[in-house]
């Protein structure tokens, strides 16, 4: 009966305010959340950039889902210069240790349509959002760069990378990331609960473990917990990582601080 047909067009046109709503409230988060870590980050801890020390003296390749710069920030001051873009593994055939690979992007960065990636000394992306141009050409407004939590992800980081719309090379990151998790005998996870809700990271280091060259890989998980939280965190970890190849050593009672603190380094 034609009473009980659902008229189409109205709903289309629903959909597409809804897309434009969502696509709001997603710049709005994403301002947010630089903005918020903006200014907490002003003033840090000297004992935690003692910790990032060690992680760049001791680490061959870190893999950050963290937008923050205090690696970087180290690495200036450690270094007197800024971190080179073949340790950032935009290029994956020019990997540099020690290295840092973003997986979600950086504060510190900006997309300009015109010029490609821009790379700051310091955190910018809460500017992005605001319009902030491109200090290069001056003519075209940056566009962030993290990625947000997304059902897409891997939508995202495989992208054309000759496609300047895709910048930053994500595709390279995540390859660079990959090719370092499968070539490992040791692996650190800081802080690191390996949530449920990211699917595409669970697969991505399941793969990984699969792929390893190595016989036997240690992998330790440092996450201060109670016994509640830490039997939930062993069992994902375990369920994601486990295999024959893979030992894993959970320790509960140190915080990423502390952990790096006892660390014994190479000096």
């Amino acid at each position: 009966k034609q009473e009980n047909c659902t008229p189409i067009t109205p709903y289309i046109q629903i959909a597409g305010n809804e897309k434009a709503m969502f696509e709001d409230l997603r710049k709005n988060v994403g301002w947010l959340i630089s903005k918020t870590l903006h200014e907490t980050l002003k003033n840090t801890d000297d004992s935690i950039i003692k910790c990032y020390q060690k992680i760049i003296q001791n680490f061959d390749v870190t893999l950050s889902f963290n937008w923050d710069i205090l690696y970087e920030h180290t690495y200036k001051n450690l270094k007197s210069e800024s971190i080179p873009i073949n340790q950032l593994g935009f290029n994956q055939n020019m990997l540099c240790k020690p290295a840092l690979l973003k997986l979600h992007g950086s504060l510190s960065w900006g997309k300009c349509s015109k010029c490609g990636l821009y790379i700051s000394d310091s955190k910018i992306e809460h500017l992005v959002h605001q319009g902030m141009r491109c200090p290069k050409c001056n003519e075209n407004s940056l566009e962030p760069t993290s990625i947000l939590p997304a059902l897409n992800k891997f939508q995202i980081i495989t992208k054309d990378k000759d496609d300047l719309k895709a910048l930053p090379p994500f595709r390279n990151i995540w390859h660079c990331a990959m090719h370092s998790l499968t070539d490992a005998v040791e692996i650190y996870f800081f802080g690191y609960s390996l949530s449920d809700k990211d699917a595409h990271t669970q697969i991505f280091f399941k793969s990984a473990m699969k792929k390893n060259i190595n016989g036997d890989i240690k992998v330790y998980v440092i996450n201060k917990c109670n016994d509640k939280d830490k039997e939930k965190l062993e069992e994902r970890y375990n369920n994601t990582l486990g295999n024959k190849k893979v030992r894993i050593e959970f320790i509960t009672d140190k915080s990423f601080k502390e952990f790096l603190e006892e660390y014994k380094t190479d000096e």
